[in-house]
């Protein structure tokens, strides 16, 4: 019997990445990471056009509008300035107030005693929820009308003057960030993941049909596109798996002895040994916390720092100074070692050299 003779092509293929399974964030990460890798390759040589990258970035630009709830804007820049000034203000006001109920000056002091009775009621607002503070800021200023001679006498009528000002710019910027909030209206999170998995298939099967026929020359280009896709597909499903496993371990804590009659004289005197060690316990912690936190982010960081994707992992460690968190990253394959942090949506490198000599002049 003749044998056929069949000749098949090599092809490539993009693996099947499984992201519908993920989180809102990793799934947004997820995208950002392969968008960008793809979008610094030669597109015409992959027949990938610029309108079907333009709706796969609108796709993931509008994912990360529903993750953030579209509030990371400068209307809150403004909104943290004008609140801190709102703080630094009070605190003059309620200082100065302290300060000259001390004073030697009959007048001075006498002022400072008939505002601080006024005053009393609104000590520490600094500390209060924002909108709270807002209408506490209201009330204060509301009864600093019937304080107008003793805040002349103490010096402090600008200060009163600028609180007013910044409380009511304060309340014209909450407002807007209100309405600008109502006017997004923005679609579904399940809708939009929908979209975005749908144009990114689109885009892996043109890769993979462009591989066929391209030129001999462009081949390794397309060969090199797709084993670095490959990577990072592998780098998120690694991620997840130890995630979802340590989650297992972490609920297991049923009774071995279950059904078992003889259990409690059986497994007698081992409690002790079976205690988890405390540092194997906080070590587990920090691990899921790694996960959860650092991990979606850590292809698009090894990206910024030109490594190969699976190069940085969790070292262990953690630290914390002027209120951020750092985790410390070992480098594969050697014994280098570096420090990084979250910085609002993506993850920086930490220079402790400098945070030290902060600590040092403080």
């Amino acid at each position: 019997m003749k044998k056929l003779q069949i000749i098949i092509p090599k092809m490539v293929h993009v693996s099947s990445s499984n992201c519908g399974i993920y989180t809102n964030s990793q799934h947004t990460q997820f995208h950002y990471n392969l968008y960008n890798r793809i979008n610094g390759s030669d597109l015409a040589k992959l027949n990938i056009s610029p309108e079907l990258m333009s709706s796969w970035k609108d796709c993931i630009d509008l994912e990360t509008d529903i993750n953030k709830q579209s509030m990371r804007t400068t209307q809150v820049d403004k909104m943290k300035v004008v609140d801190e000034s709102r703080n630094k203000l009070l605190s003059n006001i309620f200082g100065v107030v302290k300060a000259q109920k001390k004073s030697p000056i009959d007048k001075i002091s006498n002022a400072a005693n008939e505002a601080d009775v006024i005053l009393k009621p609104y000590a520490r607002i600094q500390n209060d929820a924002l909108d709270s503070k807002t209408s506490h800021i209201r009330g204060l200023l509301q009864d600093a009308k019937k304080l107008n001679k003793e805040f002349n006498e103490l010096g402090l009528a600008a200060s009163v003057a600028g609180l007013e000002a910044a409380n009511t710019e304060y309340q014209k910027l909450h407002e807007k960030r209100q309405e600008k909030g109502l006017a997004l209206k923005l679609p579904s999170a399940r809708d939009v993941r929908q979209q975005t998995d749908a144009v990114y298939n689109a885009v892996c099967r043109t890769i993979e049909a462009s591989y066929l026929f391209a030129k001999d020359e462009d081949k390794p280009m397309v060969e090199q596109l797709v084993e670095v896709l490959n990577a990072e597909v592998s780098h998120f499903k690694t991620n997840r798996k130890a995630s979802i496993a340590q989650k297992k371990r972490k609920g297991k804590g049923t009774d071995k002895n279950k059904g078992n009659k003889k259990g409690k004289d059986t497994d007698k005197g081992k409690d002790k040994d079976s205690k988890e060690d405390p540092k194997e316990d906080k070590a587990k912690k920090l691990q899921k916390e790694f996960d959860e936190k650092i991990a979606p982010l850590l292809s698009a960081f090894e990206q910024q720092l030109k490594l190969q994707a699976g190069t940085l992992s969790f070292a262990g460690e953690v630290r914390d100074d002027f209120g951020k968190r750092y985790y410390k990253l070992k480098v594969k394959d050697s014994d280098k070692t570096l420090w990084t942090r979250i910085e609002v949506d993506h993850l920086i490198e930490a220079d402790f050299k400098s945070i030290d000599k902060k600590k040092e002049e403080k």
